[in-house]
């Protein structure tokens, strides 16, 4: 098996450890922006959900937390039965009435994708490219590496 000597290796191996390296720093910035937009569309009832909605650092990652009901009305819901588990009827209050039921259908809640659609709004309009560009450029350029421009 023959070798293959490459000029300018450890140059190369620098800027491409410098965009490996800049991997957080990309996820951050998606993060922020995705955090602003989600909680900027998100539904306005109470208000409570778009305030919990906040970019976060877990294990290394860039991630966007927030209530966990946001994901429900995200995704929506299938109708499904309530039945009781520990009495033999269900006891609420519908308009003002005490109700007593066996067993009630809750409808199905639509989907309200607010956070899937501005999460990937937030990745296309970020300038991935421009900070791959700019680690890149970071490392001395020296041999026969240039530097990059858009």
């Amino acid at each position: 098996m023959a070798t293959v000597r490459i000029k300018g290796g450890p140059e190369l191996k620098a800027r491409l450890a410098s965009i490996i390296g800049s991997k957080l720093v990309i996820e951050r910035a998606w993060a922020q922006d995705a955090a602003r937009r989600i909680a900027s569309d998100a539904p306005r009832r109470t208000g409570r959900l778009a305030g919990s909605i906040h970019p976060e650092e877990a294990r290394g990652k860039a991630v966007v937390k927030g209530a966990w009901y946001g994901v429900i009305l995200d995704r929506g819901t299938r109708a499904y039965p309530i039945t009781p588990k520990r009495a033999e009827s269900l006891k609420f209050t519908y308009r003002g009435r005490t109700v007593f039921a066996k067993k009630v259908n809750r409808r199905r809640l639509r989907r309200r994708p607010f956070i899937t659609a501005n999460a990937q709004a937030a990745l296309q309009a970020a300038p991935i490219a421009n900070q791959i560009i700019r680690a890149w450029n970071r490392k001395s350029s020296r041999g026969r590496f240039s530097r990059l421009s858009l």
